[in-house]
């Protein structure tokens, strides 16, 4: 091998060296990014599950309410009288 190859062979080696540096920053922020709109959707889902599940409860809530105290509530009872 002549020293043109030997520099050559070294500067391809090198070249490639930097570029696998290059694409493993690049894949780190990458993952990143990926993970931060991941991390994003999942918190949007779990605000939009713990909202549906709140207004559940409160309707069940207000269901049972009504439901277990049905006899307290007033009623009028219309009086009939009859005419002599």
């Amino acid at each position: 091998m002549t020293k043109e190859d030997e520099v050559l062979l070294e500067r391809r080696l090198t070249t490639l060296e930097m570029g696998i540096e290059e694409v493993k920053q690049n894949s780190d922020e990458r993952l990143s990014l990926i993970m931060k709109r991941f991390d994003r959707i999942d918190r949007r889902w779990h605000s939009i599950v713990a909202g549906i599940f709140a207004v559940c409860l409160t309707t069940g809530g207000v269901y049972l309410e009504a439901y277990f105290h049905k006899d307290d509530i007033p009623r009028t009872v219309s009086i009939v009288v009859d005419s002599l």
